[in-house]
Parts: C-alpha cells; structure tokens; sequence
C-alpha cells in the first residue's frame, strides 16, 4: 500500500512539474515580439501637402507596435526647398517615433558636402540631428578628420565632435 501511494504521489507531482515546464515555455514564447507587417524589397515615402519630403529603401522591413525594423536600408530627405538634404545608409535600421537608429556600415551625406561614416549613427527626422556616440571618419573639402563622438545638426550646419584628429588638404596632396 506504501508503494502505491508512493508512485501515485510521484506520478502527480511529476506531472505537475511537467506542465510548470511546458507553461514557461508557453511564456517565453508569448512575450517574444512577431511583426505585424512584414515587406520586401520596400520603398515608403513621406509625403506632405508639396512634395516629398523623404524616402526610406530596404531589402527588409518589419512593422512591430512601437517600432520598425529595416534591413539594407537607404534613407534619403529632402529640406523645404525640395533638394537632397541628406542620405543615410546602412546594414541594419530601427525607426522609434521620429528617431531612426543605424547600425553596421553606416553611411552619411548632407547637402553640404560631409561624408561621414561610421558603425553606429542616431538620426532624427524631424529636426535632421545626427549623433554618433562611437568611432567614426569624415571626409569634407577633401578633408579627413577622425573622431570618437559626434553631434551634427545639418540643418544649421553645426558640427561638434569630440577625440578629433584631422588631415588637412596640402599642396603636396
């Protein structure tokens, strides 16, 4: 009768953690986000009452609740005289509101001219600020210059960076 009562007691109790085991499962798979929208091959641009003002081009692009994901993505936005303000591109590219975060060979170029590039770049759509936080290089009137931090606002061509190291264009060049 002991024995009995001692399997039927091991029986529920490894039961029970059987299906604690498979809830936690069921858990972590629930909290993992899936996309709503999934494109490939995407173009989308933003448009206003003139014209339009940006186009965003990638191989990959995921729309989750609070943010979109793109992957190989070109950026490229116009000012309020609907020339070319700046292009980015890069490996990899979330967009949070109206901040854009790219990540892996990213690529920068206003209108004025400065090319920057570098693995990691924020940028803000609405008021055009770009902020670097790592490593990067920017060539400007054949000019290079190397840095650690970066804060351009390209729509008042303000550039401040940090750690700056410079070549300048010599005769001999």
């Amino acid at each position: 009768m002991a024995i009995k009562a001692f399997l039927i007691t091991l029986f529920v109790s490894s039961a029970l953690f059987l299906l604690y085991d498979i809830e936690a499962i069921k858990d972590n798979i629930q909290q993992e986000e899936k996309p709503l929208v999934s494109f490939y091959d995407s173009i989308s641009y933003s448009l206003d009452q003139e014209s339009v003002k940006s186009i965003v081009r990638s191989s990959e692009a995921y729309m989750y609740k609070k943010r979109e994901e793109m992957v190989n993505a070109t950026m490229l936005s116009r000012d309020d005289k609907r020339t070319v303000a700046n292009f980015l591109k890069s490996d990899f590219a979330t967009k949070v509101g109206d901040d854009f975060y790219f990540e892996g060979n990213v690529f920068f170029q206003s209108k004025e001219g400065l090319e920057l590039t570098t693995e990691q770049l924020e940028y803000n759509s609405n008021n055009k600020i770009v902020k670097n936080y790592l490593a990067f290089e920017i060539d400007h009137d054949g000019n290079r210059y190397k840095g650690e931090r970066l804060f351009y606002d390209s729509q008042n061509s303000v550039l401040k960076a940090y750690d700056i190291k410079f070549l300048l264009k010599g005769s001999n060049d």
